[in-house]
């Protein structure tokens, strides 16, 4: 490796010696030397000096800033904690609300949150589950907190709305959540009806009633709310074997095809207006809704089979025979807005016919 010349060190050693307040630079002969700077260019690296202290001071406040901001969370954290560790015992469990099914010391007695236990360590849902299992008759339980020891709930009788056959034999009672009231009943109470075609996953009592496809439960709920609506009675069954075509099965005669769920409502106050307003021979009779807007009554043979195969799957009892035989046919449904005189006159008009 060859060593610098003597020339080029001493050159070196003269630019480590130079001041900083010095600029260096080499003239055109290539010789170095040291040029001396102006005031301005003093004043300008002065000022970017003190620019750069202001950033970093800025960024030392910041960090102190977080790290106070961190440590008063992590203070009141702990303080938080340790006062709801020592105060908010519970020393009070009262149900409110009139039941018939239970005593409130029975609801109060039977309540998993004991006394003695911190109010806010237990889940509000967890309870609501245990107290569903543990009394099935009740429905709507609530559970809340009132500050500062006490534990409130609330709940209503269940009342048995819709009921699903069982394998073995009997029924099943839901209330009107879909939970499970009763089973191995063995005839359905007045004013509920049975829900056929689905196949449903039998749990205890108090829990939620599983369908074998998920998107029916919401689908029988739908078609409740539209009976409710149109004050619909005498509701014996619901066939949801096909949700595109939903079957109904109204009194002793009465089987009414309603198609998908589309315009649910106004297909079952045509019905509805239908069995009401319109004087049908008590004869089993399909009332054909699927067109939104048209309703066709068909009367004869079909319908006595149709009712049959609906009072079979529903588990329900023989179709009553008509009082006079009529050809496969049907009797014409009034139109919505048409008048009494009109009705009364499509009434009387043949076996078959259809109503826009």
């Amino acid at each position: 490796m060859k060593k610098k010349p003597k020339k080029q060190v001493k050159k070196q050693a003269q630019r480590r010696d130079i001041p900083r307040a010095h600029n260096t630079g080499y003239t055109e002969e290539g010789f170095y030397r040291a040029v001396a700077m102006t005031q301005e260019e003093l004043e300008e690296r002065e000022r970017i000096k003190r620019t750069i202290a202001q950033k970093r001071q800025k960024r030392r406040r910041k960090k102190a800033a977080f790290r106070f901001f961190l440590l008063f969370c992590c203070l009141l954290v702990v303080g938080a904690t340790v006062a709801v560790s020592i105060f908010f015992k519970i020393d009070t469990i009262r149900f409110e609300g009139e039941i018939t099914a239970y005593t409130a010391q029975q609801i109060e007695g039977g309540c998993p949150v004991s006394v003695g236990e911190n109010l806010f360590r237990f889940k509000a849902g967890e309870v609501q589950e245990a107290l569903y299992r543990k009394f099935p008759l009740l429905d709507d339980i609530q559970v809340g907190r009132t500050l500062p020891t006490t534990v409130t709930i609330t709940a209503k009788d269940a009342v048995a709305r819709t009921a699903v056959k069982q394998e073995g034999g009997g029924y099943t009672l839901l209330s009107e959540s879909g939970r499970i009231m009763a089973k191995n009943q063995a005839s359905l109470p007045e004013g509920v009806y049975l829900i056929s075609g689905v196949k449903a996953k039998q749990g205890e009592l108090g829990e939620m009633l599983q369908f074998d496809d998920p998107d029916k439960l919401p689908l029988l709920e739908e078609i409740h709310q539209a009976v409710s609506a149109v004050g619909l009675e005498g509701l014996q069954s619901v066939d949801l074997s096909d949700t595109q075509n939903i079957s109904l099965r109204v009194g002793k005669y009465f089987l009414v095809k309603l198609g998908s769920d589309y315009q649910l409502e106004y297909k079952l106050q045509l019905v509805h207006e239908i069995i009401v307003q319109k004087d049908l021979s008590p004869e089993p009779t399909i009332l054909d809704a699927s067109i939104p807007g048209k309703v066709t009554a068909k009367t004869g043979t079909a319908a006595v089979q149709a009712l049959e195969a609906a009072n079979g799957a529903a588990g329900g009892g023989e179709t009553p025979p008509a009082e006079e035989s009529a050809p496969e046919g049907g009797e014409e449904a009034p139109q919505e807005g048409e008048t009494p005189a009109q009705k009364a006159e499509d009434a009387g008009e043949g076996d078959e016919g259809s109503a826009q």
